[in-house]
């Protein structure tokens, strides 16, 4: 690997936080990139961070919607699906149940509670 391959590798991270609601795929983080070709990006990714990009993908997007719901807790499903970048409320359960075993209301709920001890514990 080039030294200016490691640099846009790093980029790549920033790149995709900035543009969670346009990134979901492997492919669409690589075209943004501006990388050579998906496959490239993925398996020089992989040996860079020693992670799978669809799994930076799917981290980033949980991590952020543990942020929505924590700084807003009366978020709505469709309002949560548009600042995540999912198609539809359908594909929130999907992606939440697959990765949190908690659905929607769950993770509001599991959420609100640790808010709830966190403000305890200031006061």
């Amino acid at each position: 690997m080039r030294p200016g391959d490691k640099v846009l590798l790093l980029k790549s991270d920033i790149i995709l936080i900035a543009n969670l609601k346009k990134i979901h795929s492997v492919k669409e983080w690589a075209e943004l990139v501006e990388c050579k070709s998906t496959q490239w990006f993925a398996r020089n990714y992989f040996k860079c961070f020693h992670e799978r990009p669809k799994k930076v993908i799917n981290r980033i997007r949980l991590l952020r919607i543990y942020e929505l719901i924590y700084s807003d807790i009366e978020i709505s499903g469709y309002e949560l699906v548009w600042q995540v970048g999912l198609k539809d409320e359908k594909d929130l359960y999907d992606f939440l149940k697959y990765h949190t075993d908690m659905n929607f209301t769950e993770l509001k709920f599991f959420i609100e509670s640790i808010v709830k001890k966190d403000t305890q514990i200031s006061e």
